[in-house]
């Protein structure tokens, strides 16, 4: 596509979790190859103040339950002003509010992303919002396509699986090197080992199983410390939690961190463990690029990542007792571990790259614009 595309993102949300970095890594991605990108959403956004840091532009506005009708007289004049070729919508308030007004404004091209596996309501609402209010459906996995597809009556033509592209460092720290530098951060003794969580602390991320099960196993591997790598609405929750518990001082939490690659490094095993909703977790996806043995809830999209026994392990979710027997499993079996991790980057190289993503999204927005003749399309 020669051509340069205008193509402005909304975002409600005012976290930064995967959804968002998914978001801001492909408006950069587009961004690189000359095309005009604008962030919509609340001021108070982290995703709004990434891109202000990256000085993309961006639009203000609430997005919120109790500003809709406000929001979409704002958005449908901004719409109109601007006049992209492109609108991609991610959460649900701006879904609602963007996709009226893009259909109201003709854009010719308008994307619903749907990123996390929370069931869709079964209802006409839904069912005209993805079947006539956006051209096309693009998920990050088949745990959320198909369901669209069974409840609201998608058109399987009419929604892709787009898998999320990571940003893979050229090189990843040396494995030792790493263990011993957070033993020095978190101030332990140079022999420290480590398990590990890296995930925004939501409730449904599991962040309370995980302490739990590192309780049940905590007294047979004195040696090791778990490490909550995220930032999040849980924090405080989690935080009390901690102080009950009998191994307090072997739980670090410590924050949101840039640079998750020496994390997983350092760790011996990683411990993604949501319980519902689960898209594609970029933390899973890090995790076996990192070649650190992952264990898995069967939820969402992670069973779509880990191939049980082959490239990690899948237990039951909400269940500490599965997950420490899982931790027990792989930390008396390190040369299981090792088959673990050494089948995984590849596979990561190949599917979970940045350019094959944004070249997917590229090709579909093509084929919309060509589909609707490049012009400004029907209203519905």
């Amino acid at each position: 596509m020669t051509r340069k595309l205008k193509i402005v993102h909304t975002e409600a949300s005012n976290g930064w979790g995967g959804q968002e970095i998914r978001t801001f890594t492909e408006a950069q991605w587009f961004r690189r190859r000359g095309h005009e990108v604008i962030i919509a959403g609340p001021c108070d956004g982290q995703l709004i103040e990434r891109a202000k840091e990256a000085n993309m532009r961006v639009f203000e506005i609430p997005f919120a339950k109790n500003t809709q009708r406000q929001d979409f007289l704002r958005f449908k004049q901004y719409l109109q002003t601007e006049r992209p070729d492109v609108l991609a919508t991610h959460s649900s308030v701006d879904s609602w509010v963007g996709l009226f007004a893009g259909a109201w404004t003709h854009v010719p091209c308008r994307l619903r992303y749907r990123h996390i596996s929370a069931p869709v309501r079964k209802n006409p609402f839904n069912r005209i919002q993805y079947n006539r209010l956006c051209h096309h459906i693009l998920t990050t996995g088949e745990c959320i396509r198909q369901p669209l597809i069974d409840r609201i009556g998608v058109k399987p033509n009419r929604i892709d699986v787009v898998a999320t592209g990571l940003v893979f460092p050229k090189t990843l720290p040396d494995r030792e090197q790493a263990r011993r530098n957070l033993a020095e951060q978190l101030q332990l003794p140079a022999e420290s080992h480590f398990l590990g969580n890296v995930a925004v602390l939501r409730s449904w991320k599991g962040q309370t199983y995980v302490m739990e099960a590192f309780e049940q196993v905590a007294a047979s591997f004195p040696q090791y410390h778990l490490v909550v790598v995220g930032e999040g609405p849980m924090r405080k929750v989690l935080e009390e939690q901690v102080q009950h518990l009998k191994f307090s001082d072997r739980i670090h939490m410590v924050g949101y961190q840039t640079d998750v690659w020496r994390y997983f490094r350092a760790f011996d095993l990683a411990l993604l463990v949501s319980y519902q909703n689960e898209g594609i977790p970029q933390s899973g996806l890090q995790s076996l690029y990192a070649e650190t043995p992952l264990i898995g809830t069967t939820v969402g999209g992670i069973p779509e990542i880990i191939e049980d026994g082959k490239n990690g392990y899948l237990v039951e979710p909400g269940n500490a007792t599965a997950i420490a027997e899982g931790i027990r499993h792989l930390l008396d079996n390190p040369q299981k571990r090792a088959e673990l991790a050494g089948r995984t980057r590849a596979s990561m190289q190949a599917v979970y790259n940045i350019d094959t993503m944004g070249n997917r999204v590229l090709g579909i927005i093509q084929t919309v614009l060509d589909r609707n003749g490049r012009g400004r399309s029907s209203r519905f």
